[in-house]
């Protein structure tokens, strides 16, 4: 049996990295993953990083503040290096 809710936040999520790529951003889904965020979005233009929790549901503003906490602390300026492995 499907599970109907990891298919409509899975959508949601696909939706938002549609969305940033047809705006120029490099963006992609940590598919799978339990983590604080779903999806990552890079815009080269403006050199800002998005990190984005996805949720298909409403949720309640203290739910949606306790989220941006978390996502908060990685806030801040980083130092980018490339690598080809």
């Amino acid at each position: 049996m499907p599970n109907y809710r990891y298919i409509k936040g899975r959508a949601k999520e696909q939706l938002i990295v549609r969305q940033a790529k047809a705006q120029g951003c490099l963006s992609f889904r940590s598919a799978g993953s339990k983590s604080q965020i779903d999806v990552f979005i890079l815009n080269p233009e403006t050199k800002e990083i998005t990190l984005v929790q996805s949720k298909s549901d409403k949720i309640p503003d203290a739910e949606i503040k306790r989220i941006l906490t978390k996502l908060l602390q990685y806030e801040g300026t980083y130092e980018v290096s490339a690598e080809v492995r």
